[in-house]
């Protein structure tokens, strides 16, 4: 059996490898000849031929990494015939069979692949959860998951959070069916079962999520127990949940930042600090790039005024007061421009037969 070794940063860049650690631990034993078995033979054949059909998870994984999709599903049907309840198995099946763009949503913003990046550390990164790099991949029209390259541009979905959720609630079902089935045959009541949960352990699960910048995790967990439990411990949830969407939409406006989206990257960060003020670097570099765009809309604008186009700079004045309301140099202009556009209105007027 092979010994994967995981490791894991806060920057979640971890491959297959960590996943196959997680989940594929118990399934890792093959099928092995008797030492005093000769080789050759029908025995070996057919011993051969049940290794191909019945692939452990690991491996099956393998091929779905390497692109082979169509061996990989076949693999699937043949273990989910011996492992009808295998949680991993049914949501890779599921990535396989689904359309990408109803799965994952079609809005959606651009990352760019760095060094040592690999499908499923993205997927951990920005969907938070590793296993849906089969999807991702396939979001992406990329035949061959694990060769990913250095300045790839790859689609992210810009709102996964409900999507996760479903999928969360999905495999919390399929792990706690049997639990909960052992626990109703010894008799345990459903108001015992109530007060097994607690509000404060799972409040400490989701803060560790967030520190290990699994946000959509997070809020999908959130989402899982205001479902459950309705509004009862939204005192509790409500800072968490706003926590998470704000660090959530930090990442997004870094990434999108270094991509050169400016415009995009402003918006990004200005959705987090609606979730959380004062969370930083988001508003010290939120208030940057604000001060640099509203200069430079300020700068064009008056080239504009000056070349007497009044209407294309009252437009960008009005963008950099959008922006930056308070900014007083641009509400000056504005003024003189408008009051420039009436003044020649009523020459026209005057001049008009």
């Amino acid at each position: 059996m092979r010994v994967f070794k995981l490791f894991y940063n806060r920057s979640a860049r971890y491959g297959l490898s960590a996943i196959l650690t997680i989940i594929l631990v118990s399934g890792c034993q093959h099928t092995q000849t008797k030492p005093d078995q000769p080789a050759g033979g029908d025995e070996t054949a057919e011993t051969h031929s049940d290794q191909a059909q019945a692939l452990s998870l690991s491996e099956i994984l393998q091929k779905l990494q390497d692109g082979n999709y169509d061996d990989g599903q076949s693999a699937l049907e043949t273990y989910l015939e011996q492992h009808p309840n295998s949680t991993i198995a049914n949501r890779l099946f599921e990535q396989l069979t689904a359309d990408p763009e109803s799965y994952l949503g079609s809005q959606h913003y651009f990352y760019t692949v760095k060094p040592n990046d690999s499908i499923s550390a993205i997927a951990a990164e920005h969907l938070g959860d590793p296993l849906l790099f089969l999807i991702l991949a396939r979001y992406n029209n990329i035949d061959h998951p694990g060769r990913v390259m250095v300045g790839q541009r790859l689609r992210i979905p810009d709102n996964f959070a409900t999507q996760a959720t479903q999928t969360e609630q999905a495999e919390l079902q399929s792990d706690m069916l049997p639990a909960l089935e052992t626990r109703t045959s010894v008799g345990l009541a459903p108001a015992q079962q109530d007060r097994e949960f607690d509000p404060q352990e799972q409040a400490d699960q989701i803060k560790s999520l967030i520190a290990a910048q699994q946000w959509n995790t997070a809020l999908a967990k959130i989402a899982r127990i205001q479902e459950e439990h309705g509004s009862e411990h939204d005192a509790l949830l409500r800072p968490l949940k706003a926590q998470a969407k704000a660090q959530l939409w930090q990442h997004r406006g870094q990434v999108l930042l270094e991509q050169g989206q400016t415009a995009n990257a402003i918006d990004a960060f200005a959705t987090a600090l609606n979730y959380q003020p004062d969370l930083e670097p988001a508003a010290s570099t939120y208030q940057t790039l604000v001060t640099e765009k509203v200069t430079a809309l300020h700068e064009q604008a008056i080239v504009l005024f000056r070349n007497q186009q009044l209407q294309r700079a009252i437009t960008l004045w009005d963008e950099a007061l959008e922006l930056d309301p308070n900014f007083h140099p641009a509400m000056g202009y504005k003024s003189h421009a408008q009051e420039l556009q009436r003044r020649l209105e009523r020459l026209e007027n005057t001049s008009s037969p």
